[in-house]
């Protein structure tokens, strides 16, 4: 049946393909066929054509591609390099990645413009192929440029393994192609009060002003811009994220009626003042106090004499007496937690100093590739503000002790590490992403004890001395066995040190931090990674013996003999290392994945994938100083050095892979990163392969010329 009627089909069922409507009977078949009629009548119709279709199609199809996949079927891998002297000649060099060896053929190099044309580079020398073995290197070929690019295409042409080509040259070979480039870098940048988008097809002004927007910086995605208004009392402190528009199927920017380059706000979120940190610091301390002074009796024998019919000292003895205890010695302990939050009086740009227990600062803003605001912050500690525990202190007249004034005994934080902790946040949630620290992080600090109290030589009005007091003892003569005194007790200084001494007491005193640890200071991952580099991770307490002594009596004063005097010995203790520094964290732009942050401790180069719980040892550049300069995809750039002779160097460390980290001197500090694998020249606007010295790459098309505050912020983004 077919629509109203009837018709009749034949198949094919004899060599080949089987078909089921092969053929169909026309409306004239029959009259035609019964008159003899060597016409004959036979029709294609629609259910013929489907059926030759479900058979022909996938045989056709599957030939060209076959025949496609046989003329493109080689590969290449090519690499280009720019002469040092002269940027527009290129020097290609390569390797044959195909199954077969490039037999007969040769090599072009074409340039595609910021305009889009593409021109056929120049040859410089030789371009021919012949007997290039699979996985062999392709000689060296040089070639001029017609022009700047953004995208050049290598092309090798000719037979491939065993192909012979006919004499009529029709035959066109292989077609090998590898195209390098389709990156195209843009720079924001501020001229005037205004911030602009520079690429190397204009400069274009963006709706966004200084006075607004004191800093604007690329976000992770291509389109996405990130700035911040002013931060500080009475100001917006606003972060703000903005969608760039581009003109379809283009990497241009589209502009509104005025020339602006046009902007969707995206996100914007404020400081999130108040915001906990996540991390509480626990302080557990134990000082100490006290005032004793040494009291030293003195004994003197008078002997009558008949000859001089007077009492002639015969002797004297020095006895030491129980101290005066003016203040009892006495623990002074302190037990108190500090929450770490965002304090408006305790960031850097909103309060005044002195901050009490720590201050804050915004290091860095950014946008993840969701539009999500982020902002690094670094926290340091200051002084507690604990109000501080206080003792009297005595002085000594002729009429005794008096109360002179009073000591405070604080808690106190080590002067190191300063930096206590860096986190990233969350802005539009008010939420931690990471941070260095552990919730809690727990400072001990536990003065030492000495076998016995200390004693306080010196008296708050300067005077370094003693309690003495005099007694008399008389032989022979009217007053023998007479005892005269002992006297009140006054104050006498030491005497000089004397080198015949008699008697020396000895007494035992420790001073200083006996005990510090900091627990917490670094959250797990990061510790173990830290840990496995060799890095130091406690406080280091070193003692060191002290000995003092203290002449209160002799028996001949001119010269000084016969000698008494106190040793007053013990260990001073002090902090001689603190644990290593987080002395500067980046975040890497446009990561791909979860977040990642290089870290500088130690002089060397950690990356920190929060997330994954991840952390590794990357490079140690080394020199007196050194910091991160930026960090974006999967490399950071350590600026590293010496200041006398001043070198200035840079190391691009690769945050991931098993690639090693590239020195190379950079005394204009001109080079960045950019994702996701590109170490670039600002002021020759052209990607450089990480060497020493890095090696100058005929990509991308440099940027336009324009005035203005350059360098400003880079990011690199692939042409359409």
């Amino acid at each position: 049946p077919e629509g109203r009627g009837r018709r009749t089909y034949y198949p094919k069922i004899g060599d080949g393909e089987a078909v089921q409507h092969f053929v169909a009977e026309g409306t004239w078949w029959e009259r035609l066929r019964f008159r003899g009629s060597r016409l004959r009548s036979d029709i294609l119709t629609d259910a013929i054509y489907r059926d030759y279709a479900a058979a022909l199609l996938p045989r056709a199809v599957g030939y060209s591609a076959a025949l496609l996949d046989y003329f493109f079927r080689g590969r290449l891998d090519v690499e280009l390099e720019a002469d040092p002297g002269d940027p527009s000649t290129l020097t290609l060099r390569g390797t044959n990645l195909s199954p077969e060896a490039l037999e007969d053929g040769t090599l072009a190099l074409y340039t595609e413009g910021v305009d889009g044309r593409r021109l056929q580079a120049t040859a410089l020398g030789p371009v021919t192929l012949a007997g290039i073995a699979a996985g062999a290197p392709l000689p060296a070929a040089r070639f001029r440029l017609a022009g700047e690019a953004e995208r050049l295409v290598a092309v090798y042409r000719g037979a491939l393994g065993d192909e012979t080509a006919p004499a009529d040259g029709r035959f066109p070979g292989a077609v090998i192609g590898r195209v390098l480039g389709g990156t195209r870098v843009e720079e924001v940048f501020l001229d005037g009060d205004r911030w602009n988008l520079r690429t190397p097809r204009g400069v274009f002004p963006l709706p966004l002003t200084r006075s607004e927007f004191e800093a604007v910086k690329w976000g992770d995605a291509p389109d996405l811009l990130v700035g911040r208004t002013p931060f500080g009392p009475d100001q917006p402190n606003r972060v703000v994220a903005w969608q760039l528009a581009r003109r379809p199927g283009t990497a241009e920017p589209a502009t509104d009626a005025d020339g602006l380059v046009r902007l969707t706000l995206k996100r914007e979120a404020p400081l999130p003042f108040g915001m906990p940190l996540g991390t509480t610091l626990r302080v557990r301390q134990t000082r100490r106090y006290g005032q004793r002074l040494l009291r030293v009796e003195t004994t003197r024998h008078l002997v009558w004499n008949e000859t001089e019919h007077a009492y002639l000292r015969r002797g004297i003895e020095f006895t030491i007496a129980d101290p005066l205890v003016l203040v009892p010695e006495q623990p002074v302990t302190y037990a108190f937690d500090v929450p770490i939050t965002l304090e408006r009086a305790k960031g850097i740009l909103f309060g005044a100093p002195p901050y009490a227990d720590y201050f804050w600062d915004i290091f860095d803003i950014g946008a993840d590739r969701s539009g999500r605001l982020l902002a690094l912050v670094i926290v340091s500690l200051t002084e507690p503000s604990v109000p501080a525990q206080t003792f009297p202190v005595y002085n000594v007249s002729s009429a005794g002790p008096y109360v002179h004034s009073t000591a405070a005994v604080p808690p106190v934080f080590p002067s190191s590490p300063n930096t206590f902790l860096w986190a990233l946040i969350d802005l539009g949630q008010g939420a931690v992403v990471a941070s260095t620290a552990e919730p809690v992080v727990t400072l001990t600090l536990a003065e030492a004890t000495g076998p016995e109290p200390g004693l306080s030589v010196y008296l708050p009005d300067g005077r370094s001395g003693f309690l003495g007091r005099d007694t008399s003892i008389y032989h022979g003569g009217d007053r023998d066995g007479e005892v005269e005194g002992p006297g009140a007790w006054s104050f006498a200084r030491f005497l000089p040190p004397s080198t015949t001494l008699l008697t020396v007491t000895e007494m035992r005193t420790d001073s200083g931090f006996r005990d510090v640890t900091l627990e917490g200071f670094l959250e797990p991952t990061l510790r173990a990674a830290l840990a496995d580099a060799g890095s130091r991770l406690h406080f280091e307490v070193t003692g060191t013996p002290t000995s003092h002594t203290y002449v209160y009596g002799c028996e001949t004063f001119f010269p000084p003999t016969n000698c008494s005097a106190i040793r007053v010995a013990g260990t001073s203790w002090e902090v001689t290392a603190a644990p290593l520094e987080l002395t500067d964290v980046v975040r890497a732009r446009g990561a791909e994945g979860a977040e990642r942050l290089a870290l500088l401790a130690d002089g060397r180069v950690f990356a920190w994938e929060p997330a994954a719980a991840r952390a590794d040892l990357r490079a140690a550049p080394g020199g007196e100083f050194a910091y991160l300069s930026a960090a974006a995809g999967r490399n950071a750039l350590v600026t590293f050095g010496v200041f006398r002779p001043e070198r200035i160097s840079r190391a691009f460390v690769p945050l991931e892979g098993a690639g090693d980290a590239v020195s190379f001197d950079d005394p204009e500090i001109a080079f960045t990163v950019l994702a996701p694998d590109h170490l670039y020249h600002a002021p020759t606007g052209r990607f450089h392969r990480p060497a020493t010295p890095p090696a100058r790459l005929p990509l991308p098309a440099p940027l336009v010329e324009a005035p203005g505050t350059h360098p400003g912020d880079y990011h690199a983004i692939r042409l359409p």
